[in-house]
Parts: C-alpha cells; structure tokens; sequence
C-alpha cells in the first residue's frame, strides 16, 4: 500500500482532516507517512528522520519454481531477475501522480539495461537488520510461539479479484505455529465462506462456537476447520477438509472448493510461513552443484556471466534459515 512505503503520500482526505481540524499545512510538512516511521519507537530513525525498514531482496531467485519445472526457460528467469529491481531508499521516493499508479516504477531503482546480457541489472535492496530483529522483537511479526486463545480465522476467499487479504494467509499463520507449537496449533481453525455468502452470518456463528469454547473451557464440536458455499451450506469440515495445503497428502474438500495460491517469494524458494525477511546466501558455484536449478536445468557460460551480475553476493538458500 501507498501509505505503507511512501513517507511523501498524502491523499485528498489527509488534508481535508488537516483543514477540518486547524492545522496549518505547514505543521504536516515533514511528517514521513509511512508504516515504519508510524512505528519508530520501535524501529528508531536516522539523522534525516527517516525510521530503518526490513524490505529485502538480495540473492531472492523470482521464478526459480517456474524454471525448475519447465514454465520459464532460463533466458527468461534470467531477465526477470535482471530487471526486478527494488524499491528506493525512502529519501529518495517522490510523490504519487494523482492519477497514477501508486506502485509504477518511479519509485523503484531500475536499469535501462537489464533485458541485455551484457547490461546492466537493477539493483536489489538490503533491509536493515536492526529494523528486521526490531519487528520481531516488538511483536509485530507473529512467530507462531504462543497464542494463548482459540482462534477461528473467518475469512471471505477473495482470488479472484486483486485483494490484498490472500487466502494463503491462513495457512501461514498455521505453518507458523506447527513450527514453534504444535500444541498451539490445535488452538487455531481455518473458515472460508465465498463472497457472497452472508458473512455476518458467519461471523455470529463464530462467535457462539468461540463463546462455547470459553464457557466450557474444552473445544466443542464445531470448532473444526471447516468452508461453505454461497448458501451457507457446509462443502467440507474436520480435520482433513484443507488436507494437500501444508501435509502434501490428497487434496481435501475445502482445499478443492478453495484453491490456495503461491507468492512470488515461495515461488523463489521461500516456505509458505513467509517469515524469513533477509535470507542466508550461498555462492553460484554451490547453487549449480546441489540441485538448485533442478536436472534439466543448464545454464550456458554467457548466462553464467549474466546471473554473477545478478546475483553478486549469491542466492537465497532457503534451507539455512535467516
């Protein structure tokens, strides 16, 4: 979102609240909008102002998944990292075009090099790694350890449409806590509804199951993973309805109805739970030799060349953790 990465962004209704309330324009002039600086007593700011941020992507392969199974061929994987880019340092950022779109490349470092072999690719980015540990250690980033209370994560599935609220979502906050507790786990329930089911509905039945579950201190029944229809009418429920999303068994009857999508980061290597910000590297040499690439893989000694450029410092290796 805007609001997240431009400290510059400042829509029509920012300063009609300005107005509405008497401050002078002038008051708002040097407030960075943006999520980390929102948060900077967590996260600290540098002597411009501005707070440290953990966006991230040294060493990330996009489409790595795409070319292992044959989708993408590597003159195209190749480009595609070549020209990914970054986002700029936030000093640098510059306001939105009122029409425009928020996420174009005027705020991105690119190069008008990075489709040729020979050129020039666009910059990565490296987070802070004290911003990074700042939003763990706030609690900003759910790791998974404890939750405490039952939960039933309700939601309408949006896919089809652009929506930032994915439906993978539930399912990382369940990866999460089967990697740090799995008895914590039990304590959270995945619901899907479509959108235009009566989802207030939903949402009451809900919270008479959680009431139950409160009361009597013990999980009833109806606390189970579970999806509906437009209807309202039960597709699937109990402990296998989301079977084949993190188990890799037989696709069960809400994981059919409901189909769950991958991200670009795990579509690069990364785990589903979507929680390493700054990945370890590995050198090139070593990405040939384990099986990174897959089998069917070559790379000729050209396109060698191009992804040392690309990747300098190496590739994310996944299977070491932060």
């Amino acid at each position: 979102m805007p609001t997240v990465l431009n400290p510059l962004f400042r829509d029509s209704k920012f300063d009609k609240a300005i107005a509405f309330y008497g401050y002078a324009p002038e008051a708002f002039a040097k407030v960075k909008w943006t999520h980390w600086n929102d948060l900077e007593e967590f996260y600290g700011t540098d002597a411009e102002g501005f707070a440290p941020i953990p966006l991230d992507n040294v060493g990330v392969q996009y489409g790595l998944a795409a070319l292992v199974a044959g989708r993408i061929d590597a003159d195209e994987f190749l480009r595609l990292n070549a020209c990914a880019g970054s986002w700029k340092e936030q000093r640098d950022f510059v306001p939105y075009k009122p029409d425009g779109d928020p996420f174009d490349s005027v705020n991105m470092q690119r190069s008008a090099t990075c489709r040729d072999p020979a050129g020039t690719p666009a910059p990565r980015r490296e987070g802070s790694q004290g911003a990074i540990r700042a939003a763990f250690d706030s609690g900003h980033v759910f790791t998974g350890k404890r939750l405490g209370i039952p939960m039933i994560d309700l939601r309408p599935y949006r896919e089809a449409e652009l929506d930032m609220h994915n439906a993978r979502q539930a399912f990382s906050v369940r990866a999460r806590l089967l990697a740090a507790s799995p008895a914590e786990a039990k304590r959270q329930v995945v619901w899907f509804a479509r959108p235009d089911t009566d989802l207030p509905g939903q949402v009451m039945k809900a919270v008479s199951v959680l009431d139950k579950y409160l009361t009597s201190g013990s999980a009833p029944a109806e606390f189970a993973d579970r999806c509906v229809d437009s209807a309202g009418n039960l597709i699937g429920s109990g402990p296998d309805a989301w079977s084949g999303i993190l188990d890799g068994g037989k696709p069960g009857a809400c994981t059919q109805a409901f189909p769950i999508y991958s991200s670009p980061r795990m579509v690069a290597g990364e785990s589903i739970r979507g929680d390493t910000f700054k990945c370890k590297l590995k050198p090139l040499e070593k990405a040939f030799a384990d099986g990174t690439y897959g089998h069917a893989v070559s790379f000729s000694d050209v396109q060698k060349a191009w992804l040392s450029r690309i990747f300098p410092q190496g590739v994310c290796d996944y299977n070491n953790g932060l």
